[in-house]
């Protein structure tokens, strides 16, 4: 991939994450020299080292051996300098680049080679990067550039200090329809598990006259009113029976009968966005098929997307995409770990050999079926989960992305589920996250 193109934006990039009175990514020299108040590159090359700063760990990929008389401001953790500093030059030189390692995270590059599930997703943690991924190293490589600039004018290197960090809710709507038959699915499989007592309450609902997971999306809304928040509501429109819903991975929505609840959710002050089935991530035709059956009854043009069960395919997805009319593609995050995909925790545009697309992909942190399906056994709590990661967000300063399914509450089978979703968002509001929504977002980091 050619550095030259995509620089900019990787620049651009570190700008929006730790906006600053000087755009300090925009000064950074490519030199074997110094120059007067500029942060210098040195000559680099592929070889992964990591960075220690107070007992944080941060992985680079492209790394000097180039050696120079002056005061040591960073080191790598086998104990070799990662920076100086020239007092006489007022000067820092880096023996690693931030701009190059940050398009090898953003890029996927190293997901080429990564084995897939049986639906072509990723398996992160089979990934060779997996370990690396527990942290967004494009944020911290971003800190890092704003403490050294920041050594520059005070000698000291300040790295310790908290950014602020946004919130963005969002809810995949899968089913609506057909509720009794996924009721009595979802009790066998509770029955399987052995909880054998919820299991029967679920099965009983399967005889009541209310729809669990219609009544799960007011109950979204009643929680996120407290907050003084608002969601971005993603619909299935590839809609089918039950069988087709199970076996061919569509949805049961049917958007030609939900008019009053797109024009209630509106009204609230969400988003209405498309969640594009499986079978249409690589077919341009497909998604804008789906698109304009949604527009139809929206009544408004949909620029939004989310990827059925996350299967996004790099790059063909967000080409396909943007081939369709869509803006924001919100499929960047694993299916079975809530790592950070590429490394970042703000939205961009992605890169394919070398050019960016026009797209904006948001990267996803947490999915609550990756908890409850995929590593529930390994993590404590999901409020546990989360607290984890916008540890690093609210360090160095991004977005954090929540995925809650309108399936998952009690209601629906899924134990204390509106409960545990409610208590993440008291989480998020005691650390001061501030809640926002797409297009506020779009401004805030310049995309």
């Amino acid at each position: 991939m050619d550095l030259i193109k995509s620089q900019d934006q990787i620049l651009k990039l570190f700008d929006s994450v730790l906006p600053a009175e000087t755009q300090y990514a925009s000064s950074i020299e490519w030199s074997d020299s110094y120059k007067k108040n500029k942060i210098v590159i040195l000559s680099t090359e592929k070889k992964r080292k990591v960075i220690v700063i107070d007992e944080k760990k941060i992985p680079v990929y492209f790394t000097s051996e180039t050696d120079f008389e002056g005061e040591i401001m960073l080191f790598f953790e086998d104990g070799s300098a990662a920076a100086y500093y020239s007092k006489e030059l007022n000067s820092i030189a880096l023996r690693f680049d931030p701009v190059r390692s940050s398009q090898y995270l953003i890029s996927l590059e190293y997901e080429e080679e990564s084995p897939l599930d049986k639906y072509g997703r990723v398996i992160s943690r089979e990934n060779v990067l997996y370990e690396d991924l527990s942290i967004p190293s494009v944020n911290y490589y971003a800190k890092i550039l704003k403490s050294a600039y920041g050594y520059l004018k005070t000698e000291k290197f300040i790295f310790n200090s908290e950014d602020k960090f946004y919130v963005l809710l969002t809810h995949d709507i899968d089913y609506l329809s057909s509720w009794r038959l996924f009721l009595l699915a979802r009790s066998f499989q509770l029955l399987l598990k052995l909880k054998i007592v919820f299991s029967m309450r679920t099965f009983l609902r399967v005889f009541g006259r209310s729809n669990p997971y219609l009544n799960c999306i007011g109950d979204f809304e009643k929680a996120e009113a407290e907050k003084d928040a608002r969601s971005v509501y993603f619909f299935l429109t590839d809609s089918g029976n039950f069988l087709k819903a199970v076996f061919k991975k569509s949805g049961t929505v049917f958007v030609e009968k939900t008019g009053w609840l797109f024009e209630r959710l509106k009204k609230s002050g969400n988003s209405l966005a498309l969640h594009t089935s499986f079978y249409a991530n690589k077919d341009p035709n497909k998604m804008m098929e789906e698109k304009m059956l949604l527009e139809k009854f929206l009544g408004e043009k949909v620029t939004s997307n989310r990827q059925h069960y996350i299967n996004m395919v790099f790059p063909e997805s967000w080409i396909s995409s943007e081939k369709a009319g869509i803006e924001n593609d919100f499929s960047m995050g694993f299916f079975d770990s809530c790592r950070f995909r590429g490394g970042i925790t703000v939205p961009f545009h992605p890169l394919t050999e070398g050019e960016s697309l026009k797209i904006t992909a948001f990267p996803l942190n947490f999915m609550d079926r990756t908890y409850t399906k995929y590593i529930g056994n390994k993590v404590s709590s999901e409020k546990d989960l989360v607290n984890e990661i916008i540890g690093h967000i609210k360090f160095t300063g991004g977005l954090f992305t929540l995925l809650w399914h309108n399936i998952n509450c009690e209601e629906g089978g899924f134990e204390k589920g509106l409960e545990k979703y409610t208590e993440i968002l008291d989480l998020l509001k005691s650390q001061n996250a501030e809640f926002t929504d797409i297009e506020q977002l779009k401004k805030i980091f310049n995309v």
